[in-house]
């Protein structure tokens, strides 16, 4: 198990989607301690995949990215490891 605080970022390749959450839960089970993420609201089915890992909102910064000149709220999303994972 890697023990790390910090930021995560999931980025698959198309022909990888169909295994996305396989490939997420294992790689998230390889982790102890404190991951964020931050996902900009333009993408909500990110957002959703996210939390479908243990991901929860703790932050929101308002007017953050900006994309094609739009500005978008940006999510802040931790995951702590749960006790019976660290065993």
């Amino acid at each position: 198990m890697i023990e790390h605080d910090g930021e995560i970022h999931f980025m698959l390749l198309k022909e990888f989607r169909p295994f996305a959450h396989d490939i997420a839960d294992r790689l998230l089970d390889t982790f102890s301690g404190e991951l964020y993420t931050k996902i900009p609201s333009c993408y909500p089915s990110t957002l959703h995949f996210t939390k479908k890992h243990g991901f929860v909102e703790t932050g929101l910064d308002r007017d953050v990215f900006k994309k094609n000149g739009q500005l978008y709220d940006e999510y802040i999303l931790t995951r702590k490891l749960c006790q019976q994972q660290q065993h």
